[in-house]
């Protein structure tokens, strides 16, 4: 790449950062969400791409029901040991936050590669209170594009004692 094309692509990088992405807008040209391979530790930088006129990467197509049970089974028995894999696997977002929390670097990135982000952004958006770290959260949320560092969404959080009216009794 010449220097006028990085620098046109640094420049894409810098207005994409402080653009806020929606994962869970679904219409139009999908080839609009690839907000998560900013990350120069974890893959090119797609934004830079498409300043420097590259095509942008087809995001991967969903896996058949057996697929997925090939990939998430073997996370699901080491990951989430207290319950058979079979018992798991009816809810494939636990055992993908499973792996995003607790899993190697290694099972993160294949999650990625197969799932795609937009499906792991839904996992985050869809999670539980008690499912990741603060850690893991703040990670993934930057990585996939969901948040900008120090605008990182709270963690999903349990609430106790709802009484008439919506008001918390304890949080």
């Amino acid at each position: 790449m010449d220097q006028q094309g990085r620098g046109r692509a640094l420049q894409a990088l810098a207005d994409w950062r402080d653009q806020p992405v929606d994962p869970m807008d679904l219409e139009g040209d999908s080839s609009r969400f690839y907000p998560a391979s900013a990350c120069l530790v974890c893959g090119p930088i797609v934004a830079c791409d498409a300043a420097a006129g590259l095509p942008m990467p087809k995001p991967p197509d969903p896996p058949s029901p057996a697929e997925l049970d090939d990939l998430l089974r073997p996370l699901a028995t080491q990951l989430i040991w207290w319950q058979p894999a079979d018992v798991s696997l009816r809810n494939p977002d636990r055992v993908i936050a499973q792996v995003l929390d607790l899993g190697t670097f290694e099972a993160g990135q294949r999650l990625r590669q197969v799932l795609g982000d937009r499906r792991l952004a839904q996992v985050l958006q869809r999670a539980e209170a008690g499912w990741f770290s603060p850690r893991s959260w703040n990670y993934w949320q930057q990585i996939l594009g969901l948040a900008r560092s120090g605008a990182v969404p709270p963690l999903p959080r349990r609430h106790f004692g709802v009484r008439d009216g919506g008001d918390h009794a304890a949080d």
